[in-house]
This record gives C-alpha cells, sequence and structure tokens, in this order.
C-alpha cells in the first residue's frame, strides 16, 4: 500500500479498491491500533468519528449514504505525505505495471504455464490478456 506500488499499479482495473483499503492501512499505521470497519454507501469506512459535537451516534447502512465523519489526524497526515510523493512518482512517469487479466489466477506461475508461448508476450506487454480457461483446471484435474 505504499505510494510507490500504487503509482506502479495506476493502470489496474482494481486501483480504486486498493486505494480504499489503503486508508485502513494508513490509520493503523498512524496509530498502531486495528481499524474499526464500517460499510457504508458499498464501501469500507474506517475509524470514523463523528463531527465535534455531533449529539447523535453514527449509524451505518452498506447500500445507504455514509455519514458525516472524520478521521484521525496522524492518518490523515500519513494520507496526505503519500498522496504528494504519489502525485511525484506519476509526475516522473514511473513504469506501470503489467496487467494480466483473462486467466484465473493472473500472474501465477502455475496458470500461466497452461498456456504455452504466452508467458514471454506478457513480460513487455503494458496489457496481457490471455485465452480464456478450458473445462480442466489449471492443475489438470478433471
Amino acid at each position: 500500500m505504499t505510494p510507490e506500488n500504487l503509482a506502479r499499479h495506476r493502470t489496474n482495473p482494481n486501483l480504486a479498491f486498493w486505494k480504499m483499503l489503503k486508508i485502513g492501512s494508513d490509520q493503523f499505521e498512524a496509530t498502531h491500533l486495528e481499524p474499526k470497519v464500517d460499510v457504508c454507501n458499498r464501501r469500507y469506512v474506517f475509524n470514523a468519528q463523528p463531527p465535534r459535537n455531533w449529539p447523535f451516534p453514527l449509524v451505518f447502512n452498506p447500500a445507504g449514504e455514509c455519514p458525516a465523519s472524520k478521521i484521525a489526524r496522524r492518518a490523515l497526515e500519513k494520507q496526505r505525505t503519500d498522496e504528494v510523493k504519489y502525485a511525484q512518482l506519476l509526475k516522473d512517469n514511473v513504469p506501470a505495471a503489467p496487467i494480466y487479466s483473462g486467466l484465473d489466477g493472473g500472474m501465477n506461475k502455475v496458470f500461466l504455464a497452461r498456456f504455452p508461448g504466452q508467458s514471454e508476450a506478457c513480460e513487455s506487454a503494458a496489457v496481457c490478456i490471455l485465452p480464456a480457461a478450458t473445462a480442466t483446471d489449471p492443475l489438470g484435474r478433471q
């Protein structure tokens, strides 16, 4: 969940999900406490605290809107520092990691070995789309 890894994987379709999880990871790194996880608006919310002088407890509905909340100052500082570093890495145009799709298991060598000749083509490709898997599983079981 480092800015370097996020910048390297910036073209991955899972980036938005990883960034959401990074918020919880940042809070853990900043506080060294396991984050309290809630769900609202179909996304994770970590250590949500009510705004100052808020008279009601926070209520979370997984499909509903998120209540007004704030995050811990140390976690917010880390998040801002990482965002600046991430932006600089993008500005410096760090190489993006290739995306492997079309094959359950992604970059797993056992899965990739099922398609001889494809792994070499995927080494240098920005996006690697492999043929659909056969009816047998990658380990050859029926």
